[in-house]
C-alpha cells in the first residue's frame, strides 16, 4: 500500500531522490492543501528538504498530542485516524474524571491548522481549565517543528533573493553599483510570476508597459510571416531567450509596440517590473543602457527577418528546424499555441485579474454581477472606457444584447440568452427602469419646447404686433383696397370666398350719400375680428366721397396722413 510505503520512507534517516519523489506524489495526491502551501512558498529544493525533516508518529486512542502550552511549536499532518482539540473542565469531586468538550476536529489527510488553534486558544482560555489535543482513535501523523520549518524557509529565501539579484544585475546595470540591503529593498518593485508551458507571455503588437526578466525556462520569439511568400508557414521563429535575459522592453523604454509574440515552450519563471516601479529602480545611466540595448535588439531583429525574407523554401525550413530542435518542440505546437484561442495567454490572465479585482469572482448565487460576468469579456472591461462610464443596469443590458447578437450570428435564434432568462423578472425590471428614464427625458424635452414657444409669443406681443392698435393698422390697407367706384362689380369678394381661410365671409355693398348728393358704394368684408368693428364704423362715416370729386382723393390723403385717427 502507498501509505505503508510513505510511512516507511518517513522513518528513514536518509532519504534518496526516489524516496522524495514518491513522497511528493503522495502529498500532492492525498494532502493537496499541504502541497499547495509548500510549492507556493518554496522552490523544489526547499520543499524536498522539508520532506526530509518530517517525523512519523503512530499514536494510540486518547493519547495526548499537544496542549495549549506547546500547540504552536510543531506542525502536524494527519495521515490516518482523527485528532480532536478539546476544552477540559476538571470535576470538583475528587477522583472523578475530567469532562472534555470537543472544540475542533482534524480528520484523515488534513492539516492541523495553527490559525484555528490560535483562535480557539484566544476564545476559550478563560472558559476551560485546560485545552489539549487527543487522538479520537488510533492515528498516524507526520510532523515538523516550526523552528526547523522557518529555518529551511529563510535559508532558501535568502538563496532565492541572491538568485533574483544576480539575474536582475544582468539586465539593470544599477544593481551592480548598490550594496546588498539596497538591492534587496529594490526587489519589492518586482513581481515574481510563473508562466506554464504553452502560455503566450506577450502578444504581437502589444503595448503592455512591463519588462520581463527570465529566471528560469525558455521562450521563443515568433513573428507573423507576412514578408516571405516562398515560405508557406504562417509564423516564423527568429529567436530564443533563456535565463537572465529580458523581453518586452519596447513599450516602456522606446514607447513602441512589441512587434512579436513571446511563447513559453516550457515552464518559465519571470520577474516583472511595471511602469509604476520603473523610475524607482532605474537611474539615468541604466535608462540609457536599456534604450541602447532595446534599439540594438530592434535592429538585430529587423536584420534577421530581412535576411529570412530572401530565403528559399528549403533554406527557410532548415533555419526553422534549427530553432525548433534547440527549443525541443515542433512547429505544430508553436502554431497551435498562437493560432488557437489560448486561455493561458498572459494578456488574458492580466485582463481577467483586472476583471476579478473590479467585480469579484463569479458568485454562485443569482446576483446581477453573476449574470454580468457571463457576458462581459476582460477586453471589454479593460479596453473600453465608455463601458466603465455606464451605470450597472446599462452594463447588464449591453452585455445581454451583445450575447444575443452572438447567438443569432451563430444560428441560434432563441429569443433571449438562457442564463438571463433564469431570472426574467430581473431583465424586465431593468427594461422597465430604462423605459421610465427615457419617458422622463421625453417629458423634459416637451416642457422645454412649450417654454420656448411661449417665450417667442411674448416677445412678438411686446413688439405691438398683436395689440388692438396694431390690428387696426394692418387693416387700413385692406379697407382702402376694398373701396370701389359706383357700378363696378366687386370681384374681390369672389376672390375672398375662394381663399384658404376657414372662416365664412360675406361681401356687402352699402350706398352712401356724398355732399354733392351722389351715391358711392363701399364694399366691406364682414370677416373681421372683434376689434375691427370700430374701424368699419369709422370707415362708413368718414371715407366715402364721389369718385369724380377731388374730395375723395383728399379724404384718402387725409386718411393716409393721419393713421392715428383710426
Amino acid at each position: 500500500m502507498r501509505k505503508t510505503k510513505v510511512t516507511s520512507i518517513f522513518q528513514k534517516e536518509e532519504k534518496t531522490s526516489d524516496d522524495l519523489n514518491f513522497v511528493d506524489h503522495y502529498i500532492t495526491t492525498y494532502l493537496p492543501e499541504l502541497s499547495k502551501t509548500l510549492k507556493s512558498k518554496f522552490p523544489k529544493a526547499a520543499y524536498e528538504k522539508i520532506y526530509s525533516n518530517f517525523k512519523y508518529q503512530k499514536l494510540s486512542s486518547e493519547e495526548e498530542v499537544f496542549n495549549k502550552q506547546n500547540w504552536d511549536k510543531t506542525f502536524y499532518y494527519v495521515l490516518s485516524g482523527k485528532l480532536v482539540w478539546n476544552g477540559v473542565k476538571k470535576s470538583s469531586d475528587e477522583g472523578a474524571a475530567s469532562e472534555k468538550i470537543a472544540l475542533e476536529s482534524f480528520n484523515k489527510n488534513s492539516i492541523v491548522s495553527h490559525d484555528k488553534l490560535k483562535a480557539s486558544v484566544t476564545e476559550n482560555s478563560g472558559k476551560y481549565d485546560d485545552l489539549c489535543c487527543n487522538c479520537a482513535e488510533e492515528s498516524e501523523v507526520i510532523s515538523i517543528s516550526v523552528e526547523t520549518f522557518e529555518r529551511i524557509g529563510k535559508e532558501f529565501e535568502d538563496q532565492a533573493k541572491s538568485l533574483k539579484i544576480l539575474s536582475l544585475s544582468k539586465v539593470f546595470g544599477r544593481f551592480k553599483k548598490l550594496d546588498k540591503s539596497t538591492k534587496e529593498d529594490l526587489l519589492k518593485h518586482f513581481k515574481e510570476v510563473k508562466l506554464a508551458k504553452g502560455t503566450i507571455a506577450i502578444k504581437g503588437k502589444s503595448k503592455i508597459e512591463e519588462i520581463y526578466t527570465i529566471q528560469k525556462g525558455k521562450v521563443a520569439l515568433v513573428q507573423k510571416n507576412d514578408f516571405n511568400t516562398k515560405y508557406e508557414k504562417e509564423f516564423v521563429i527568429f529567436g530564443i531567450l533563456d535565463k537572465d535575459s529580458s523581453f518586452n522592453e519596447y513599450p516602456l523604454v522606446l514607447d513602441k509596440e512589441n512587434p512579436y509574440y513571446v511563447v513559453c515552450t516550457e515552464d518559465v519563471e519571470v520577474l516583472v517590473l511595471d511602469k509604476s516601479g520603473y523610475d524607482s529602480v532605474v537611474d539615468n545611466d541604466t535608462s540609457n543602457e536599456l534604450r541602447a540595448n532595446s534599439s540594438c535588439k530592434e535592429r538585430l531583429q529587423n536584420t534577421i527577418l530581412e535576411k529570412f525574407s530572401r530565403f528559399s523554401q528549403e533554406e527557410a525550413t532548415c533555419h526553422q528546424n534549427k530553432f525548433l530542435k534547440q527549443l525541443g518542440v515542433d512547429y505544430k505546437t508553436v502554431e497551435e499555441i498562437i493560432s488557437k484561442k489560448n486561455t493561458q495567454s498572459n494578456q488574458f490572465q492580466k485582463n481577467l485579474d483586472k476583471f476579478n479585482a473590479s467585480f469579484g469572482k463569479q458568485p454562485a448565487a443569482s446576483d446581477p454581477k453573476a449574470k454580468f460576468s457571463e457576458f462581459a469579456t476582460p477586453r471589454l472591461v479593460s479596453k473600453d472606457p465608455r463601458f466603465a462610464a455606464l451605470d450597472p443596469q446599462r452594463q447588464l443590458s449591453l452585455m445581454a444584447l451583445r450575447n444575443e447578437g452572438l447567438n443569432r450570428r451563430s444560428g441560434d435564434t432563441a429569443t433571449t440568452t438562457t442564463s438571463i432568462m433564469k431570472n426574467p423578472e430581473q431583465l424586465r425590471n431593468v427594461q422597465k427602469n430604462l423605459l421610465n428614464e427615457e419617458k422622463g427625458v421625453a417629458k423634459l424635452l416637451y416642457k422645454k419646447n412649450v417654454s420656448e414657444i411661449k417665450s417667442l409669443a411674448t416677445e412678438e406681443e411686446s413688439k405691438g404686433g398683436n395689440t388692438l392698435l396694431g390690428k387696426f393698422s394692418r387693416k387700413n390697407d385692406d379697407l382702402l383696397a376694398k373701396i370701389t367706384k359706383p357700378g363696378e362689380t366687386t370681384t374681390e369678394a369672389t376672390q375672398s370666398s375662394g381663399s384658404t381661410d376657414t372662416t365664412t365671409t360675406e361681401s356687402t355693398t352699402e350706398p352712401v350719400k356724398t355732399d354733392g348728393g351722389e351715391e358711392a358704394s363701399v364694399k366691406f368684408d364682414k370677416k373681421v375680428e372683434d376689434g375691427d368693428k370700430f374701424g368699419l364704423e369709422l370707415t362708413k362715416r368718414n371715407l366715402v366721397k364721389p369718385v369724380a370729386s377731388d374730395s375723395i382723393n383728399k379724404k384718402r390723403i387725409n386718411l393716409l396722413g393721419k393713421p392715428g385717427m383710426i
